[in-house]
Formats: structure tokens, sequence, C-alpha cells
């Protein structure tokens, strides 16, 4: 692969001006990545004041960190593996990786420890970005590495990443941490092209609650979406399992870890709970997010739903959420 990069380099997290860096291919990549790796304390006085940041993002001469100046994605993209939600060690990435044939970057962050995996996972893409795209790109990648557990959050396109460090305890924040960085330079480069063609955009809630006038009787239970009436928090448009306020790790890793043949119960046994935390923590919830929850659930899992089943999965959201109700 010898194809031009570029990266947007920072002094630090709290700079804003880029130096914008031209690399002959990947392996140069890595290797500028390497040769920014230095002892650091791995606490966040550090992380912020004394570290390097990149960014795929890059600008025009004078233009500095916003989203309103990027004017595209220098070639290569990057995820945060944090696995509040579900987990994934670094061996796990670089298998899925490995897997996909791809090259890649992974090196842990400041909060890493050897018990709890924490990083940042970077590739080459086929192709620079425009700013538009790096929009949709951010949320095609997202959805295309669910079964890696990226932050979703993390969506900015003008997004800065802390270079790679030998991290040194830190009693004013981690005393345990853990360095990795491990890479591949003679794998693919993600097609970005086939990546944006298979990204399905979350869709819009398709029911909105409203208060009946005096006159008017109240919604019945069986209204497609949003059961609880006391309900006044609103879940954020297009979140995932990954990021939902409503959607807890434990309830997602029991659901991959239940024995062949459990899955079916599993699934309504899933929605049910999603529903019924949407209910104690005061969200509305749509019969549309649930459903979607419950597919990005089946889309990464080994076991799959038969197709059969999706014909009437709205009917058991529909009960799912009369049973929290």
């Amino acid at each position: 692969m010898k194809e031009m990069m570029r990266y947007s380099l920072f002094e630090s997290y709290v700079r804003t001006a880029p130096i914008v860096v031209e690399v002959a291919d990947w392996s140069d990549f890595v290797a500028d990545m390497a040769d920014l790796t230095e002892h650091r304390k791995a606490n966040e006085h550090t992380k912020k004041k004394a570290t390097p940041s990149v960014s795929p993002a890059v600008y025009d001469n004078g233009g500095t960190r916003l989203n309103a100046n990027v004017t595209g994605w220098g070639g290569w993209a990057a995820l945060d593996v944090d696995n509040d939600l579900i987990y994934t060690s670094i061996e796990d990435a670089q298998a899925a990786m490995e897997a996909m044939g791809l090259s890649y970057l992974i090196y842990t962050s400041t909060k890493a420890k050897p018990n709890h995996h924490r990083f940042r996972l970077m590739f080459p893409l086929t192709r620079e970005l425009d700013a538009e795209e790096a929009k949709t790109a951010w949320k095609a990648l997202v959805q295309y590495f669910a079964p890696v557990g990226p932050d979703a959050s993390c969506k900015d396109i003008s997004r800065i990443y802390g270079a790679p460090s030998f991290f040194e305890p830190a009693e004013d924040g981690n005393t345990d941490p853990y360095s990795v960085f491990e890479f591949k330079i003679d794998g693919n480069a993600l097609n970005i092209d086939e990546v944006l063609a298979a990204y399905v955009p979350p869709s819009e809630p398709s029911w909105t609650p409203r208060t009946p006038a005096p006159s008017e009787p109240s919604e019945s239970m069986d209204a497609p979406s949003f059961p609880f009436p006391e309900a006044r928090k609103t879940i954020p448009y297009g979140s995932t399992i990954y990021s939902s306020p409503v959607v807890r790790a434990d309830f997602v890793n029991e659901y991959l870890n239940l024995p062949k043949g459990a899955h079916h119960l599993g699934l309504y046994t899933f929605m049910a709970r999603v529903a019924g935390r949407a209910k104690a923590k005061g969200f509305r919830l749509d019969v549309n997010e649930l459903v979607a929850y419950a597919r990005q659930l089946d889309g990464i899992s080994p076991i799959k739903t038969a197709n059969e089943r999706w014909t009437r999965i709205r009917t058991e959201a529909e009960r799912a959420l009369r049973f929290a109700g």
C-alpha cells in the first residue's frame, strides 16, 4: 500500500493550532506514532497538557481545531474502545482486524489497566474524505465495527487522540497502567466506499407522544410507543446499544453468553429489561428504538435470530413495553 496519507499534529489536547503532516503510507504513519511515544505519567494533567495529539482531520493553512474548519480526513480513521459496555480485549480487536485482512495500529490510553483494556484503534482507508463524507463515515464506521464496541459518542470529525505512551503509575491518576503498542503494516486499507454503501441510518421515531385534552381519553396501552405517561426524558437520537442510557452492559453480555437454544426467549427478555429500565429512569421509549436495539444485539451475536421472527418483532416489542408499563 503506497497511498499518501495526512494527519494533524497538535502540541497537546489543549492546543488548537495543527501541523498537517504528510506521510508516504501507513507504515510511515505508524513510524511517526512510534516516534511520538514517550514515558508519561498516567494522569489527566499529563494527558491534556504534556501529550501530543493527532487527528485524521486536516485543515487549510491557518485553520484551527473546529468541526467547521475541517476540510476532510487524511486517509485514515480512529475509534476509541473504552469497554464500558461490550468488553473487547486488545487481543479480540487484533483478531477482528486480522480476520478482515486490515492494517491497524492499537495502543492503550491513559485509564487502561491490565484487567480493563482501553485503547485506540486506528486503520488506513482507501482514500481521503471530504468534510461532509467524514460526518457520515464516522457513523458508518461505528456501525461497521459494532462488534468491537467503539465509543459512539466520540462523533466530532475534528476529534483528537492522545499520542501513544509508555505509562508510568500516577497517584493522582491510574496507579496500575497498561501500555501496549501493536500494529500491522502489510494488510489492506479499509474500503471506505463499501462501508458507506452498507451504512443504514437510524430511523426517525414514527410516533410522538402528546398530552390529551381534558375531554379526550388517554392513549391506549396498545399505542405503538412511549407507554410511560410520567416519562419526561428523551433518548438521544441515533443512540445505539453502546450509547443508549436505557441499555445496560449486563443486558447485552447476558444475551451474548446464553447457551444455544435460549436466544429466542432471551431476545424478548432483553427488550423487556430495556423497557423496564426506560420506565425506571424516566425515558420515553419508542417501539422503533426498542426494535433497533434488538436488531443491533442480534447483529453482534454469533447466533442469529430467524428471519421469520423479524416479521413480528414489533408485536413483541410492544408487548415488552406494555409489560414494563
